[in-house]
């Protein structure tokens, strides 16, 4: 994952979250970066094939409402080049028209050409070929397929996702049963952001393609039980590729006493799980019931109230996982305890504050007795880098609105 970093340095790629991909920019200095923009960029619709045309802008208006963070990730496979040849090359490409292509000429290719002088993508892989594992970023979670060959996908699609599987709407894998269909991937990725991804490949020998192929055919049109623990999408296709169903996206069922970590839109939401599929966390009294808020404006709430809910009802349309992220530097108070000291707090109202006491710092103290949040730390190390300038903004006008939040 990338790093936020306090301020770029000139030569530093800038990886910026957009809606259904990333958007890269190399850092010049001076709050500038230098960047392919794509036709239609300011649509946010994804970036057609056409004229892209180089741009040097102040970085904060490139990001606009998003987040971003410094990310040189092929440093560790090439040498960058010297920050003078990298600077001078991008002024030099400024106001430049070119063919754009998510293949083979993105805003990724031409900032790795400027920094590495290799243009590298990894948005997007080449062509996948027959038993290819094919991961599609959707809202929350991944979708998987098993390229067929021919422009041809097979997925176990739950069978209320929107046909075309162009849904990014994390509820409709809730559903009990999926059915597997043989459909163009284009159709399946819909408008979002795929690759190749054949992730176990270092872990188990990958069967004969045309086993692979052949077993993927003999499904289609079958029903099963979907399950997102036990049998999701990605369970389906890495069975059909190794003979081993196996699931990232998921962990094992969380035991009581575990933290959930939850991720919204710009930050993550904390609960505690409890048992029998339920937890409890501090959700601001504004926030959406059942606490399928997205919003970050959610976690500027003066107060909050101690809730204990289904975690399907918690989660909404995010993904979840098991976090005890502080087990390295703390020992976890007994189960017992954690639990007892949990459910006497349901139903009370609590001050809420960002900075000193979020969902994130309440979880923490019934775990461990110590009250922290790391996503607060690293918000204090760079707070414009992690929420982006609209919910920056917003963050700060609810801190002059309400005195209590400085405390």
């Amino acid at each position: 994952m990338a790093s936020f970093r306090k301020e770029p340095r000139p030569g530093d790629l800038i990886e910026i979250s957009r809606i259904r991909s990333s958007h890269w920019a190399l850092y010049v200095g001076d709050g500038y970066v230098i960047h392919l923009a794509p036709p239609g960029e300011k649509s946010e619709a994804g970036a057609p094939t056409g004229l892209g045309v180089v741009k040097r802008e102040l970085l904060k208006e490139v990001v606009e409402n998003s987040s971003y963070a410094v990310n040189n990730h092929l440093d560790h496979l090439y040498k960058p080049r010297p920050i003078k040849e990298m600077l001078r090359s991008g002024k030099e490409m400024v106001g430049k028209e070119m063919e754009y292509s998510d293949l083979s000429r993105n805003c990724e290719h031409l900032v790795t050409d400027l920094k590495y002088g290799k243009a590298h993508n990894r948005q997007f892989r080449e062509e996948p070929r027959p038993g290819d594992l094919i991961e599609i970023s959707r809202i929350g979670y991944s979708h998987w397929a098993l390229y067929v060959g021919d422009g041809y996908a097979i997925h176990l699609a739950p069978p209320d996702e929107y046909p075309g599987a162009g849904s990014s709407n994390t509820s409709s894998v809730l559903s009990p049963r999926g059915m597997v269909k043989r459909e163009l991937l284009n159709d399946v990725v819909g408008g979002c952001r795929y690759g190749v991804n054949n992730h176990l490949d270092l872990k188990y020998a990958p069967l004969p393609v045309n086993k692979i192929v052949s077993s993927a055919e003999e499904m289609v049109g079958k029903e099963m039980a979907y399950g997102i623990l036990s049998r999701n999408c990605e369970h389906f296709v890495t069975d059909l590729r190794y003979g081993k169903d196996s699931s990232r996206q998921f962990r094992e069922e969380p035991k009581p006493g575990d933290l959930i970590e939850i991720p919204r839109i710009g930050y993550s939401h904390w609960a505690l799980y409890v048992g029998d599929g339920y937890v409890i966390h501090l959700a601001p009294p504004d926030e959406y019931p059942g606490a399928g808020s997205a919003s970050i404006l959610s976690v500027v709430s003066p107060s909050g109230m101690v809730k204990r809910e289904l975690l399907s009802d918690v989660v909404g349309i995010c993904g979840y996982q098991v976090n005890n992220h502080l087990d390295c530097e703390y020992a976890p108070l007994p189960v017992n305890k954690i639990i007892r000291s949990a459910e006497e707090k349901v139903g009370k109202e609590l001050a809420y504050s960002i900075l000193t006491g979020n969902c994130e710092h309440f979880v923490t103290d019934l775990r461990y007795g110590k009250a922290r949040s790391q996503q607060v730390e690293t918000f204090m190390t760079s707070p414009q880098m992690y929420l982006g300038n609209a919910a920056l903004t917003a963050i700060t006008c609810s801190v002059r609105k309400n005195p209590s939040l400085h405390q």
